[in-house]
């Protein structure tokens, strides 16, 4: 196997300066970034690691669906001689640390920049052990057969690399109505609740980016970017890739299985939007706590809250219910993986030698520290101060391509706000991607009131902080490129 070369500008992590940067924000620390000019020898090889939990045997799996099997899958592209990754991980998520590791391991394998390597998660609440345990502490330390999760990034980027092939890259955007604005006025309280609310706001856009081979046009890869919360698996008790995982795996289904070729998801804006099709999630909740189910719709939280807050111990539903979970999360990621393989197929437009460029940054904002652990629905009790919380954001071009990356869950107007300032209409918006800052959720400048979980947990302070030191400081990445390499 050629080693790759070593890129241009600067390699690895590099300690954060705080210092105006070159793109005139004062509150943008530059990390790296990286630029290579294609010249026809643009390749793509991808690789699969499974990394599904032994059984458990008080909790069987059904064995009945593909996506009860979870997996970390890397794409690796090579440009002239320059080497990168996208790198996605099947579980809900990690600490800070546990990104800057796995990318670390890719981009050392591959001799590149960090700002190449893509480490994420699909952020799917039901891909971790079967039965009384939390699915969401899946992939911060221990994985199966891996003693971290970023070692198991690391095999798969190995595969990857034994089956480089030349490669062209494409774009397209198409649309699905899965999701649903899920912060809401309870109309018997007057509060704010997680339930579904059809009049907020939520970007419906299915973006894809395609790799195939360059002389033949068969699909290596795909890499789909979507706004919708993996979350009607949480508490179910069995191990599943939740929608994200259905989908992958039936694309990669529909093209036989094959070892060269993986189907890779992003979680889009999508930290206040949830799946509209919650029923069955909600009923296997109650069916857990032996509350009598009637066949229609309920309201998920207060059936979900005993169970998340311990007060009631998971136990196996009737199978009937969770098999009717599954079937619609198996739905929903068939429908999802059908728009996905009819974007590709229609994809008008090829990059057989791409200018890639690559950059990261650190953006700040002040924090604030909570005094009271109510979940919702009340105004919270916090002190001023706490640390400043860094939020990472970075992008990855190919050509006009960009995936405008951040290491956080967003809300959706910040999702608009980033294309909204951005200078190219291809651009990609993927969260929850080399890092998890400690604020948690970033909250859009206008959900503040909102007092959901995900504002009232939020570690920053409230106001337009975390949407335009995020949006902004993106869209002045983005503008550099495009003016002094695509000009």
């Amino acid at each position: 196997m050629r080693l790759p070369s070593f890129f241009l500008a600067v390699a690895g992590l590099l300690p954060a300066v705080t210092a105006q940067s070159a793109l005139n924000f004062t509150a943008f620390t530059h990390l790296n970034s990286s630029y290579t000019v294609g010249n026809g020898s643009f390749s793509v090889g991808v690789g699969k690691i499974d990394i599904t939990p032994e059984p458990n045997p008080q909790w069987l799996p059904l064995n009945e669906y593909a996506f009860e099997r979870i997996y970390v899958r890397a794409i690796v592209w090579e440009s002239a001689g320059v080497y990168g990754a996208i790198i996605n991980c099947e579980a809900a998520t990690a600490a800070d640390q546990v990104y800057t590791y796995g990318n670390k391991y890719v981009a050392d394998l591959l001799n590149t920049s960090t700002s190449n390597v893509l480490f994420g998660f699909t952020h799917a609440h039901g891909a971790g052990p079967a039965g009384n345990v939390s699915a969401l502490s899946y992939g911060g330390g221990g994985i199966n057969g891996y003693e971290n999760i970023g070692l198991a990034g690391l095999a798969a980027a190995k595969i990857a690399l034994t089956n480089m092939k030349p490669a062209k890259v494409g774009y397209n955007n198409g649309t699905a109505l899965f999701g649903v604005n899920s912060c809401h006025i309870n109309q018997l309280t007057g509060r704010w609740t997680q339930a579904t609310n059809t009049s907020g706001p939520v970007d419906h856009s299915v973006q894809v980016l395609s790799f195939v081979g360059r002389d033949d046009g068969i699909p290596i890869a795909t890499y789909t970017s979507y706004a919708m919360h993996p979350v009607n698996s949480y508490l179910s008790g069995y191990t599943n890739g939740d929608w994200p995982g259905a989908m992958m795996r039936w694309i990669e289904q529909s093209f036989d299985d094959r070892d060269d070729f993986v189907a890779v998801m992003s979680l889009s804006a999508s930290a206040d939007v949830n799946p509209l099709a919650r029923r069955t999630s909600a009923n296997s909740l109650a069916a857990q706590q032996d509350i009598p189910i009637n066949g229609l719709e309920r309201t998920q939280e207060p059936v979900e809250e005993p169970l998340r807050d311990g007060y009631v111990r998971m136990k196996i539903p009737q199978v009937k219910y969770s098999r009717q979970l599954l079937d619609v999360l198996q739905a929903m990621g068939i429908l999802l993986g059908e728009e996905t393989i009819r974007l590709m197929s229609t994809t008008q437009e090829w990059h057989s030698n791409p200018t890639v460029y690559s950059r990261q940054a650190l953006t700040t904002c002040p924090g604030r520290v909570r005094l009271d652990d109510a979940r919702e629905g009340v105004p919270g009790v916090y002190t001023t101060g706490g640390t400043e919380n860094l939020i990472r954001t970075g992008i990855l071009a190919f050509d006009d391509i960009i995936l405008a990356c951040v290491g956080s869950g967003i809300y959706t107007d910040i999702g608009y706000a980033i294309k909204g300032n951005s200078t190219m209409p291809k651009t990609m918006v993927v969260a929850m991607i080399n890092g998890q800052t400690a604020s948690g959720y970033l909250v859009a400048a206008n959900s503040w009131e909102q007092e959901t979980f995900q504002a009232l947990n939020a570690k920053i302070a409230p106001g337009p902080c975390g949407q335009q030191n995020v949006s902004l400081p993106l869209g002045a990445m983005i503008a550099h490129y495009k003016q002094t390499y695509l000009s």
